[in-house]
């Protein structure tokens, strides 16, 4: 139960960091996370919450859609983070650590 608690707390934390990214700084790199966040949600048949095991009480057609949009949310938040690691390997130089 505690483990369902805590993954409810991060994503409640990504929804609002991911919603202030949207408000404060307009970029379409955020624009595409989310989009292909929810267009992967939807084309792969991948639901988050049953994936944790997390019952949903809207029912079967809303948890797919309520997925979607966290996962795509998720990618929002989580892609600067993807990104800064994916440079700071690409600046390495052989020997440097």
């Amino acid at each position: 139960m505690i483990e369902k608690i805590f993954i409810l707390t991060v994503l409640i934390e990504a929804v609002i960091e991911s919603v202030k990214m949207f408000v404060e700084e307009f970029a379409w790199e955020l624009v595409a996370a989310f989009v292909l966040g929810v267009g992967g949600v939807f084309l792969f048949g991948v639901n988050l919450f049953s994936l944790l095991g997390i019952e949903v009480v809207v029912g079967a057609p809303y948890d797919l859609a309520i997925s979607a949009v966290l996962v795509g949310l998720l990618l929002v938040r989580f892609s600067g983070a993807a990104n800064g690691l994916m440079d700071f390997l690409q600046n390495l130089k052989p020997g440097q650590y």
